[in-house]
C-alpha cells in the first residue's frame, strides 16, 4: 500500500513538473505573448523559455517590437542574448523579480510620440517588477521626442552596466542603485556612475549640455549651450525612499563669455565653488514617472537649486522653475 501511494504521488508529480515546464517553454510562452498582444507589439527571440523549478532562462536574437497603432509610441529592442532567473517565491506572491541577468548587446530604438504624462499610469507599481544584479554590455539605445519643436534625438552608446538594480515602476532609481555604469551620450558627453557603498556613489557627466539633456532649446539662454562639467555625491536613504544628492556644475568651455561669467564672476574661490553648487533630495514617490520625463525633472530642478548670482540668474531660476511645475503637475 505503501509503495503504491509512493509511486502514485511520484507519477503526479512528474506530471506537475511536466505540465508547468510545458507553460514555461519557450515555444508557448512565445505563442502567448503574441495571441494576447492583440497587434500592439511583436515578440521573438530562440532558445528556451523558463527552466523549472529555478526559472532559469537563456534566450537569443531576443526582439520585441511595438508598431505604434493609433500614434502610440514605436519601440524596438533587441539583444544578442539575454540569461538570467526569476524568482519562483516572489512570483507566487505576485510580484517579477529577476536575478543575475545578462544582457549582451542590447539595442533600443525609442520614438516618442505620446505626451510622457499619459503614460504615467502604464508604469507597473513600484515594486512589482524589479531587476537586480544585472549585466548590460555593448548596449545602445536612440531616443526621438516628436513632442518637442524642433524634434528631439540623442543616442546614448557604448553602454556598460554592472549589477545594475532598477524598480521598472521608477525607472530613474537605476543611476542611484547600480554598482558602476558608463556610457556615451551623444558625441561628445560622456556619463559615469558608481557606488562606493551599499548606500553611497558618485555620478559624473561631462562634455553634454543642457539642451542635449533636456531638449531645452525653447529656452534662449546661451548657457544651456555650453557643455558642463557635473559631479555629485549621491547617498541612498533605503528607510525613507529617498536619495540625498549634492554636488557642483561647471562650465566646461570658455567660448561664451556671458556664460562664464554668470558662473564664475565672483570674488574669492570660496565663493566661486558656492556658485555652482547644488543640493536636493530625490523622493522617489515622486519621480514613479517614464524615464525621460524623470530625466527632465531631475535636470532642472538641479538648475534651480544652482546657486547664481543677479538678476540673470534670477530670471533663468523663474523659467525653470515654471518648467519644473509643469512637468511635476502629474
Amino acid at each position: 500500500m505503501v509503495f503504491f501511494l509512493t509511486s502514485v504521488l511520484t507519477i503526479l508529480l512528474i506530471l506537475i513538473f511536466v505540465s508547468f515546464q510545458f507553460f514555461l517553454s519557450g515555444k508557448f510562452l512565445l505563442w502567448f505573448f503574441n495571441k494576447v498582444s492583440k497587434g500592439r507589439y511583436r515578440i521573438h527571440w530562440e532558445g528556451g523559455g523558463l527552466h523549472f523549478p529555478w526559472l532559469y532562462f537563456r534566450i537569443h536574437k531576443f526582439r520585441i517590437f511595438f508598431p505604434g497603432i493609433n500614434n502610440t509610441d514605436i519601440i524596438e529592442i533587441t539583444a544578442k542574448e539575454i540569461r538570467g532567473r526569476v524568482s519562483f517565491r516572489n512570483m507566487i506572491m505576485g510580484r517579477i523579480l529577476v536575478r543575475q541577468c545578462d544582457i549582451i548587446e542590447l539595442k533600443s530604438s525609442y520614438i516618442n510620440r505620446q505626451p510622457s504624462e499619459q503614460k504615467v499610469e502604464l508604469l507597473p507599481k513600484r515594486k512589482l517588477v524589479v531587476l537586480n544584479n544585472t549585466n548590460i554590455e555593448k548596449g545602445e539605445l536612440y531616443i526621438e521626442d516628436h513632442n518637442l519643436t524642433p524634434i528631439y534625438k540623442i543616442l546614448l552608446s557604448e553602454i556598460f552596466v554592472t549589477n545594475l538594480n532598477m524598480d521598472c515602476g521608477c525607472p530613474m532609481s537605476f543611476l542611484f542603485q547600480s554598482e558602476y555604469g558608463r556610457c556615451k551620450l551623444g558625441e561628445k558627453g560622456r556619463l559615469f556612475v558608481e557606488k562606493s557603498s551599499d548606500s553611497k556613489g558618485n555620478i559624473t557627466l561631462t562634455g553634454a549640455t543642457w539642451t542635449d539633456l533636456a531638449g531645452l532649446k525653447v529656452i534662449p539662454v546661451p548657457i544651456l549651450n555650453d557643455r558642463i562639467d557635473l559631479q555629485a555625491k549621491f547617498e541612498n536613504d533605503y528607510l525613507n525612499d529617498v536619495v540625498n544628492v549634492r554636488g557642483t556644475l561647471k562650465n566646461s568651455e570658455s567660448g561664451d563669455q556671458y556664460a562664464q561669467e554668470l558662473l564664475t564672476s565672483v570674488e574669492s574661490e570660496d565663493t566661486k565653488a558656492k556658485a555652482s553648487s547644488f543640493q536636493l533630495q530625490i523622493n522617489w514617490t515622486e519621480y514613479a514617472l517614464p524615464f525621460d520625463l524623470a530625466l527632465k525633472k531631475l535636470l532642472l530642478e538641479i538648475f534651480d537649486k544652482l546657486k547664481i548670482k543677479g538678476v540673470v540668474g534670477f530670471t533663468i531660476h523663474t523659467v525653470t522653475k515654471g518648467i519644473v511645475n509643469i512637468f511635476t503637475r502629474s
